[in-house]
């Protein structure tokens, strides 16, 4: 018996190796959707098929919103186009946020700086009744940006952990 084993391991080990080394994952990855909006200025992937809803027009401006669903994570991006010209857009971002979290009624936690290029925004997580929420604000000239990342199912796993900060980062304006 300890001789099979013996034989059989390095060929296992080399199996492994080998599957490992061409990218062989225990799931096949899913193709990531691109959202593009030349209105918006911006793009941004989601790793599922996404919905557009209709603008919606307001008397500061025309607020457009994409959202996908994963599983149990859900995908948000909102791009307003505000009419007036805006000033203060960290101060801006910050009530943004503030606004967001009190709107949902959660607790806002591990809240920091945004950084796009050399534009600063805000994030923070907001928790409320078992449903974790990744939100990312900023203003870039007359748009606002809103990323949101919802886990209904609490604490994300490393996977979806991941995802999420591909989205995240997966986010561009365009010029």
């Amino acid at each position: 018996m300890k001789m099979i084993k013996s034989q059989f391991m390095p060929a296992f080990l080399l199996s492994f190796v080998i599957l490992f080394s061409m990218g062989m994952a225990p799931y096949p990855a899913a193709k990531w959707k691109k959202y593009t909006s030349e209105v918006c200025k911006a793009k941004i992937s989601f790793p599922a098929e996404f919905t557009e809803e209709s603008p919606e027009e307001s008397d500061y401006g025309k607020t457009y919103k994409v959202t996908a669903e994963d599983g149990s994570t859900q995908y948000f991006f909102a791009a307003t186009v505000h009419k007036n010209p805006l000033d203060e857009h960290y101060e801006l971002a910050k009530i943004g946020l503030d606004s967001f979290a009190e709107s949902v009624g959660g607790d806002l936690s591990d809240d920091g700086d945004y950084i796009y290029k050399s534009h600063r925004g805000v994030k923070g997580d907001i928790s409320k009744d078992g449903v974790l929420i990744r939100y990312r604000t900023i203003l870039i000239g007359q748009i606002q940006y809103q990323i949101i990342v919802i886990y209904t199912e609490g604490a994300p796993d490393a996977v979806e952990e991941a995802k999420a900060s591909k989205f995240f980062n997966s986010f561009k304006v365009l010029k």
